[in-house]
């Protein structure tokens, strides 16, 4: 009886992450998004020794930039539950996804949303983290806006990508040479 009911969910999760991907696939193709690529183990490290250093307090609001997969965003909201945790996605297959996932694994201080950044209000939001991994191009026409909607003491890190709009004052480099560096910017 109870191999039958890990085998059931085995499969739901499996169908779950099939539809993920081609709805992902088939969105990226017809809508000309960036890719969902998950963060690495090393990613989460690093993110965890940032956060470490520059909240003020366990209970910040943080908003992941093209969420992707959401894994990102799972893993602050466990590791700081005191914290509010926004990802932010364009594709509407992905939201729907992770909204699910949400239900699914009862996560109470982690929301998603479907939102084009660029008409997003960041002043109104007042985030006190933003993690950005979106592509060159994209991050150099965020960057600007960023500069101008951010509060006093936000901070935003970057993977990868540089935020030429905004001050570096930290940054993390990886062990491997494919990720990386996470920079952080403070406003």
């Amino acid at each position: 009886m109870m191999i039958d009911i890990i085998k059931v969910l085995i499969v739901g999760i499996i169908d779950i992450w099939v539809i993920y991907t081609l709805f992902n696939v088939l969105y990226i193709c017809f809508f000309r998004g960036v890719p969902a690529i998950p963060s690495s183990k090393e990613t989460l490290h690093n993110l965890e020794k940032i956060l470490l250093k520059y909240k003020t307090s366990d209970d910040f609001v943080f908003y992941d930039l093209g969420c992707g997969n959401g894994k990102l965003s799972f893993f602050v909201a466990k590791k700081y539950p005191s914290s509010k945790v926004v990802g932010v996605e364009i594709n509407p297959f992905i939201v729907f996804y992770l909204k699910c996932k949400k239900f699914i694994f009862g996560y109470k201080n982690v929301d998603f949303i479907r939102a084009n950044i660029f008409k997003m209000d960041f002043y109104k939001l007042k985030p006190d983290f933003i993690y950005v991994y979106l592509g060159d191009s994209i991050s150099k026409k965020l960057s600007a806006k960023l500069k101008n909607e951010l509060n006093f003491g936000s901070i935003v890190i970057g993977n990868k990508f540089l935020l030429p709009d905004l001050k570096v004052v930290d940054v993390v480099k990886y062990k491997t040479l494919i990720n990386g560096p996470l920079r952080v910017y403070k406003k």
